[in-house]
């Protein structure tokens, strides 16, 4: 039980103004107070009091503490107290006990041995119930500790069930929106199908027209301008039949008949070229080497040159990108990753490292004698094997053999016979598919020829 009294005073300074401040915060012990005789309260009033005196009432009666009283007016109270607890002590004088009394308290007696020898045999049975079921006890505990785990293990899953519901939910819901749209789609379908076909029918009427004029003046005006640029190219580049063995030559210079052959000049150092003007019988062996490798070098840029202008004036585009460079022309292969790790795996020397490779279309001996492959001469002897050299010709002849067939379907597309097309194609000999100054020939005159 506590005696302790606070008593906390909070004004304001208006009835309007809702802010409140502390006055007085004043905490007594209420066995400091003293009981106050009401008549003399009323007799003596504020006289009996020091200033800022506390009363304090409990159950009709008023209390202060001693020291808000005045001397003389403490005194007084104090005598009064003294007197009334006297009275009240001797009035409060205990009665003897009856035989009811004394039957009660007997019985009271017997009751808490009753209650004693209770609580002496329950507390047995007690630690006989925990002596017999310490054993049940840890199955019990270790029972809950499994089940623990497993609440937590079902808590896991219950997560993982409500998050793919929740999946779920937004996958049904993106279905009923894309169900909804393919609806919506179906249902316009027919307005919209309608409308396509009013608009093919306007295209088709106006589709007739516009290819006769094509025809009448636009594809022949064309055709001139090609023809007029096209003989010009082969005035710039003239190829002619240079001997009987089936060699040409373009702007003079002769070139070999084939990729094997331009490899047997490069590797093998076979004089089987003959151009006009040279001495070659006259010269040292690695002079006329020299020279036979300068005139394929410069073929070959002649070649490139050449079919670079065809590509342009015909608006056909090659497969591979060429670049000319005087006497160090090359060629450029576009690849997708895949193909980088593709030919990684069955080109030897793993050239290609990149998405863009170039080749050279020259054949540089210097270069060749880096390479680590070679093709073996006899005698203990190695030439050395440029496969970017041989990979470069082998796309220059499908290039070639690529831009004939896309020139005969544009022919076949503008005369509107495929046979015409199919026919172009034929006329290139299987042993002339890489005999580049054949094709290129063969090219230009397919260009110029008179139309009918």
């Amino acid at each position: 039980m506590t005696y302790r009294l606070r008593l906390k005073i909070w004004v304001s300074p208006s009835d309007n103004d809702h802010s409140f401040s502390l006055l007085l915060d004043v905490s007594v012990d209420a066995r400091n107070l003293v009981l106050l005789d009401h008549e003399l309260v009323m007799k003596e009033g504020d006289s009996a009091f020091n200033a800022n005196a506390i009363i304090w009432k409990f159950d009709g009666r008023d209390y202060c503490l001693k020291t808000d009283l005045r001397e003389p007016f403490a005194n007084t109270v104090l005598q009064t107290t003294t007197s009334s607890k006297s009275i009240n002590r001797k009035s409060r004088e205990k009665r003897s006990y009856t035989i009811d009394d004394a039957r009660h308290i007997g019985s009271l007696v017997l009751g808490l041995r009753d209650f004693d020898l209770i609580r002496l045999t329950t507390s047995d049975e007690i630690e006989t119930s925990l002596k017999h079921n310490a054993s049940n006890l840890e199955l019990f505990q270790a029972k809950q500790t499994r089940l623990s785990h497993e609440i937590a293990v079902l808590d896991q899953m219950i997560a993982r069930q409500e998050s793919a519901n929740e999946s779920l939910e937004a996958q049904i819901l993106a279905m009923r929106n894309r169900v909804k749209e393919a609806k919506h789609t179906i249902e316009s379908y027919p307005a919209y199908e309608k409308l396509i076909l009013e608009k093919q029918d306007i295209t088709a009427s106006q589709a007739a027209p516009l290819y006769e004029s094509l025809a009448d003046s636009v594809y022949p005006h064309i055709l001139s301008a090609a023809h007029n640029i096209v003989s010009i190219i082969n005035d710039a580049f003239p190829i002619t039949l240079a001997d009987t063995d089936g060699h040409y030559s373009i702007s003079g210079i002769e070139f070999p008949h084939s990729i094997k052959e331009i490899l047997s000049v490069c590797y093998y150092e076979t004089p089987s070229l003959q151009n006009s003007g040279s001495q070659l019988t006259l010269l040292e062996p690695k002079k006329v080497y020299d020279s036979l490798v300068e005139c394929v070098n410069a073929g070959l840029s002649q070649i490139v040159s050449a079919l670079n202008l065809l590509s342009v004036v015909t608006a056909i585009p090659l497969k591979y990108e060429m670049a000319f460079n005087g006497s160090k022309s090359v060629l450029i292969e576009r690849l997708s990753p895949q193909q980088v790790i593709q030919n990684n795996k069955s080109i030897p020397l793993a050239m290609h490292v990149s998405t863009i490779v170039t080749y050279p279309l020259y054949y540089d001996t210097e270069e060749s004698r880096k390479l680590l492959e070679g093709i073996s001469l006899g005698e203990g002897q190695i030439h050395p094997r440029n496969v970017r050299f041989e990979r470069g010709l082998a796309l220059l002849s499908r290039n070639l053999t690529v831009f004939v067939s896309e020139l005969a379907d544009a022919n076949s597309r503008y005369n509107g016979n495929e046979s015409m097309g199919n026919s172009a194609v034929g006329s290139v000999p299987l042993d002339c598919a890489d005999h580049f100054l054949w094709i290129l020939h063969y090219i230009m005159l397919y260009l110029t020829a008179p139309t009918k």
